[in-house]
């Protein structure tokens, strides 16, 4: 998949020992309902949106976790139309390397409800539509998040919410 960006900007992964890290994959999407609206999640204790999304399980494929994490953090069944590209973080903080496989979907069917975990819940998550990718793009680099966690997030998400406004 293609290399959509390496975050920090600034980081220089030959330079980056991470012999000892914890490595994470994560998938992620730019789900869009069949009236052209993108799924946020919201988490207003945090003050940002991020696309709904997360960690691969075991040894499962990245499109299975997109499916099953789309049900989860949306409430929605989800079709892949075609991957984005992937995002490397380095996350010195907690010592982690994480790579998100971001893909754009479609949402099938009628949307339930989402399922958020307890920790989703106590950070106040929430199911957002906005009306376009635009909107989508132009929400998500509007927040301010307080933490260096949300910073992080956004920084993200707006490269993946490009790479789909620039392959619509």
């Amino acid at each position: 998949m293609k290399l959509l960006a390496v975050l920090p900007a600034d980081a220089r992964p030959e330079r980056i020992d991470i012999a000892g890290w914890y490595r994470r994959k994560a998938a992620r999407a730019v789900l869009v309902s069949e009236r052209g609206e993108v799924a946020l999640l919201h988490v207003p204790n945090e003050g940002y949106y991020k696309l709904p999304g997360g960690g691969l399980e075991g040894d499962e494929q990245a499109k299975h976790a997109l499916v099953r994490e789309m049900l989860e953090e949306t409430g929605c069944k989800a079709a892949i139309k075609r991957p984005l590209g992937r995002v490397d973080e380095y996350i010195a903080s907690e010592q982690m390397f994480q790579s998100s496989y971001c893909y754009l979907a479609q949402v099938v069917g009628e949307p339930g409800e989402p399922a958020f975990t307890e920790d989703e819940l106590a950070d106040g998550f929430e199911l957002v539509w906005v009306p376009s990718l635009q909107a989508a793009l132009e929400t998500v680099e509007g927040a301010r998040p307080e933490g260096r966690e949300g910073q992080r997030i956004r920084e993200r998400d707006v490269r993946v919410l490009r790479a789909a406004l620039a392959s619509a």
